[in-house]
């Protein structure tokens, strides 16, 4: 037995190979110590861990192992509606200490009530960015995209939401100064509630002249 120890094993090439059974006696006999993840399938690791499992993700940071990670928008599958995120995971990371963080959840045009999709300029966006950040030339893009050192996340408690650090998009200022806008938008719902009484007023007459009163 473990100890109280923890154990995070990486899955993929364990249950595949002639060791499945002698790892799934493993698993049953340190059911309350065990958590399995699939990584990578040719990176292997099995870690044991003195701290409480349910946070592994400093792990793959201390190692240096995630390259980027993409929030990808709602309703890309039929099974399922729920947002997906992408992780990128190397041993060979071009930038090492660092990590792409990419908000893509804006991407995407629905196709049907239930079903979104990328279209191929969503996909080249993403590709180029990760692209870029791979060669060293990737600047951050405000809402969008952002390479963040690990000194940064790990400051943020290790959250992996890409949202953290990529920021909120920008809004083009239009040139109206506020006092203006804001005038001439209540100017506006002022006539439009003035026209919804109206007709509400002529909705009731009508009502009356048939027997029906509101």
């Amino acid at each position: 037995m473990l100890d109280g120890k923890k154990v995070l094993i990486n899955v993929d090439k364990l249950l595949s190979n002639h060791n499945s059974v002698k790892f799934r006696e493993f698993i049953n006999a340190n059911r309350d110590t065990v958590f399995t993840a699939s990584l990578y399938g040719k990176y292997t690791q099995m870690y044991i861990l003195d701290e409480d499992i349910s946070s592994p993700k400093w792990m793959f940071f201390e190692d240096d192992l995630i390259e980027g990670i993409v929030a990808m928008p709602t309703q890309l599958f039929y099974t399922t509606q729920i947002p997906v995120s992408l992780w990128f995971i190397s041993k060979r990371k071009k930038q090492a200490g660092k990590t792409l963080f990419i908000d893509a959840r804006k991407m995407g045009v629905m196709v049907s009530r239930k079903l979104r999709e990328l279209a191929d300029e969503d996909i080249k966006k993403i590709a180029d960015t990760y692209n870029a950040y791979v060669n060293g030339t990737l600047e951050d893009v405000k809402g969008f995209c952002a390479v963040v050192d690990t000194e940064k996340i790990a400051e943020q408690d290790y959250i992996l939401t890409p949202g953290r650090y990529v920021g909120v998009e920008e809004q083009e200022d239009d040139g109206e100064p506020f006092e203006e806008k804001m005038a001439r938008l209540t100017s506006e719902l002022s006539d439009l509630f003035k026209q919804s009484h109206k007709l509400e007023a002529e909705i009731k007459e009508k009502l009356g002249a048939i027997g029906y009163e509101i």
